[in-house]
């Protein structure tokens, strides 16, 4: 998996008890460690928090739905938790993710 990547993700925190998508924000150069960070998805977009990029579906990414990058709820999870990967965002989306997290971690 890749930075960029959309994978299905069952995370060990929260009340979400099926996989969801979430983009891989972790850097490609980390090598192969046992865990991966990425940033949940969801489809209740949200048009006033201008922080979550939103990515339409297309056949690159494989989403079926208008969803928003969670860039304010950042996972590292274990290997274990990630299912297969459905696509991969676009460069123009990989950029607004980019500068999103800048401005969430304050870079």
């Amino acid at each position: 998996m890749t930075r960029g990547d959309i994978v299905l993700v069952r995370s060990t925190r929260g009340a979400a008890t099926k996989a969801r998508p979430c983009v891989v924000v972790q850097r490609d150069s980390a090598g192969a460690l046992p865990k991966l960070t990425v940033c949940p998805m969801t489809s209740q977009v949200d048009q006033e928090n201008d922080l979550r990029p939103v990515v339409v579906p297309s056949q690159a990414n494989g989403l079926i739905q208008v969803s928003q990058i969670e860039i304010d709820w950042i996972l590292t999870e274990d290997l274990r938790y990630f299912g297969r990967r459905i696509g991969t965002v676009e460069p123009t989306v990989l950029a607004a993710i980019d500068t999103a997290l800048r401005r969430w971690l304050d870079l």
